[in-house]
């Protein structure tokens, strides 16, 4: 495999983590209120709070840093993802896991802005289109996982 064969695979796990990450606590709803001692509604309000973050940050956000290097936005926003799920695992209220999975979710809209341009930079001429389809690859295994 080719080093641009091997960040495209990179970026597949990203896309993988991201996905599995938002859709995670959906099927631990139950656990994850249990743990903190609050109602399921309560704790399924960060489920649409995740998802109305993503929506009304990603474009400002994304505008925000359209200056910056997009590789440098994805390995960023990866670190976001991984601090903040290491912050969320040992949450030991409900505010901490709610700043953490906002945090997530801001993080969230940025890497799908960018992902897409990085996959489509690292591909030879002409192969654009399967380096971007590779790396949504994960998506789709996140999903079904």
């Amino acid at each position: 495999m080719s080093i641009s064969g091997r960040r495209l695979a990179l970026l597949a796990v990203c896309a993988f983590m991201y996905v599995t990450s938002e859709l995670l606590p959906v099927g631990a709803l139950e656990v994850i209120a249990r743990d903190l001692g609050r109602g399921q509604t309560l704790v399924g309000l960060l489920l649409s709070a995740y998802a109305g973050t993503v929506a009304l940050t990603a474009i400002p956000v994304t505008r925000l840093t359209r200056g910056w290097d997009r590789r440098t936005v994805v390995v960023g926003t990866m670190l976001v993802l991984a601090l903040g799920n290491g912050v969320a695992a040992v949450a030991p209220g409900f505010a901490t896991l709610a700043v953490a999975r906002v945090a997530i979710a801001v993080a969230h809209g940025l890497f799908w802005s960018s992902v897409g341009s990085v996959a489509a930079r690292l591909a030879t001429p002409g192969r654009a289109g399967a380096a971007t389809a590779a790396v949504f690859v994960g998506t789709a295994l996140a999903t079904v996982a």
